[in-house]
């Protein structure tokens, strides 16, 4: 499903008479097998993000090659790399990142918007994933006045609406307490063995990494050689 070829980036800080070139990852290689759970580990500032948003195709690694399900990504330009994540990524980020104008349908929607699929169909996929993520009875409640977790749950479902095979989290639970976060977690396993959906998760927490197939871990921008990674 993800395939990373001898990836490698680095910034360029500064004005051309006193540029400094930043490394933030080195030579990175690894593969995420179809229907897989599989978690980054690292601390901040070792290029999880970084490696998640080259993935993702927000970034364009400074070296190397990147594939999503069979296809090579990395030459591409922003419109089809546009395109190609509406269609084949969803994203769960820490923070949530709803609209707060919208209702948690509207927001679980607003993909499906975007992919022109017609109201009919929306209305259906919508209902549909909101008893998915057990929010059933909270269609027509805003952001505000819905808790950390049922937000992260809006956040999932929209992720997922348009059937994305592959899903990438950036540190998920972040901003949830204990007991939120392992309904969370316990969530994002039932939807990958329900669904067949793949999970690349970045985390610094190890109860979420507990709950991956397998776990990487990264270093100063280096991959480390942990047990069970399969090298391209």
């Amino acid at each position: 499903m993800i395939t990373i070829k001898d990836v490698s980036h680095r910034y360029t800080m500064g004005k051309k008479a006193k540029e400094t070139v930043v490394p933030v990852l080195s030579h990175i290689n690894f593969h995420v097998q179809k229907g897989e759970i599989v978690s980054l580990v690292g601390k901040s500032g070792s290029g999880k993000s970084t490696l998640l948003h080259i993935i993702g195709g927000f970034i364009k690694p400074s070296s190397g090659e990147v594939a999503i399900n069979g296809t090579e990504i990395t030459s591409w330009d922003e419109g089809r790399l546009a395109d190609f994540r509406l269609q084949h990524i969803g994203y769960i980020f820490q923070n949530f990142q709803l609209i707060p104008s919208m209702t948690a349908a509207q927001n679980i929607e607003l993909p499906l918007i975007l992919n022109g699929t017609s109201k009919q169909i929306r209305n259906q996929k919508v209902a549909d994933m909101l008893r998915q993520v057990e929010l059933e009875a909270y269609p027509h409640h805003y952001p505000s006045e819905l808790s950390g977790g049922q937000q992260q749950r809006v956040a999932i479902a929209r992720a997922l609406i348009l059937d994305p095979p592959l899903i990438l989290a950036d540190e998920p639970t972040g901003s949830l307490d204990s007991d939120t976060e392992a309904e969370l977690l316990a969530l994002i396993q039932k939807l990958n063995k329900q669904n067949g959906i793949t999970f690349f998760l970045i985390t610094h927490d190890q109860e979420v990494a507990a709950i991956a197939d397998r776990q990487l871990e990264i270093k100063d921008g280096q991959m480390l050689q942990a047990k069970g990674v399969m090298p391209v």
